[in-house]
């Protein structure tokens, strides 16, 4: 029973999730990494482009990028896509994390939020401190007419340092 339970939860999770709430509930960061899982890199960019695919009526997927840009800076991006451009909101809120003591543990986060477009991204670049692996992941959310629809994709780890 327990393993029918974790498979629902993780199937949601990659379906995305849809309910009827306002737009201050929609960042309460429920949409979190629960199987424990760990994905490290060396490289300098970890791209996340099917993060989440096809799911809803409103909300396409979305996306996510870290990139090492040298001197203990890295570059993130969240990108949000609609099925149509006249949506009430879209949103992308993306976090910087950092794996540290075995979890990954929040380090920074910017949200962008926009309507009637087809898509909104957010990225920005942010100094971070050496000896930790970095990854970002996003947030994404569409509503309409009250419905939203959400989801969360996000990158590997790349290390950050000498």
């Amino acid at each position: 029973m327990k393993k029918i339970v974790s498979m629902f939860l993780v199937v949601a999770m990659l379906l995305g999730i849809t309910s009827s709430i306002g737009a201050e509930e929609i960042f309460d960061d429920t949409l979190t990494e629960s199987s424990g899982f760990v994905i490290l890199s060396v490289k300098d960019a970890v791209d996340q482009d099917n993060g989440i695919a096809l799911c809803g009526m409103y909300f396409s997927y979305g996306t996510s990028r870290i990139v090492n840009r040298g001197n203990y800076y890295v570059a993130v991006e969240g990108v949000t896509y609609a099925t149509r451009d006249y949506y009430d909101f879209l949103s992308a809120k993306v976090f910087i994390e950092q794996f540290r003591n075995g979890v990954w543990q929040p380090y920074d986060s910017h949200v962008k939020t926009t309507g009637n477009k087809l898509t909104v991204a957010m990225s920005y670049m942010e100094a971070v401190p050496s000896g930790y692996y970095y990854r970002c992941r996003t947030i994404h959310c569409v509503r309409h007419n009250g419905t939203v629809e959400s989801g969360a994709s996000m990158t590997g780890g790349i290390w950050i340092g000498k």
